[in-house]
């Protein structure tokens, strides 16, 4: 009986796997059509380079991950979000949402912001004493770490 059990549930798990896969759109995104739709759909809230707008509540979108964008977009337009009375910012994109409807769109637009990098994850240094700090405060003692280490695995 235990054997039939874990066999039911094997053959449930493949099966699901594969009618996720089937159902899977298998055409490519288009970066270039979706700048075209972020421009005269989403760069009102979210900024010309997708760095987002606290004042609006629009959240940084560039180089977020394009699966993740596509699902939250669909999220929006299916009523899972932004249909909180409390949530006015999720109402407020909610329905701009509903202008990216179109799977295809969808993946578009995300495929385009996915492709913009996240600039606030890259690092900017300006000045002499700022990387000076870095090299004091962070390099520095890893390669002490590292050279601490090296004569045991010489040794090995």
């Amino acid at each position: 009986m235990i054997i039939l059990k874990q066999r039911c549930r094997t053959t449930f798990l493949i099966s699901s796997i594969l009618s996720i896969l089937i159902s899977a759109e298998t055409t490519a995104s288009d970066p270039i059509a979706g700048k075209e739709i972020y421009n005269t759909t989403c760069v009102a809230c979210h900024g010309a380079k997708a760095e987002g707008n606290d004042a609006v509540g629009a959240p940084a979108l560039a180089g977020q991950h394009e699966n993740y964008l596509v699902r939250q977009l669909a999220n929006y337009n299916q009523g899972f979000r932004g249909a909180g009375k409390s949530d006015s910012f999720g109402q407020q994109m909610a329905a701009i949402a509903v202008l990216v409807k179109d799977p295809s769109a969808q993946a578009n637009v995300s495929a385009y912001l996915a492709s913009l990098g996240n600039p606030s994850s890259q690092l900017r240094l300006t000045k002499p004493a700022v990387v000076t700090t870095l090299v004091i405060r962070l390099i520095k003692p890893a390669a002490a770490h590292v050279m601490a280490l090296m004569p045991a695995a010489i040794n090995v």
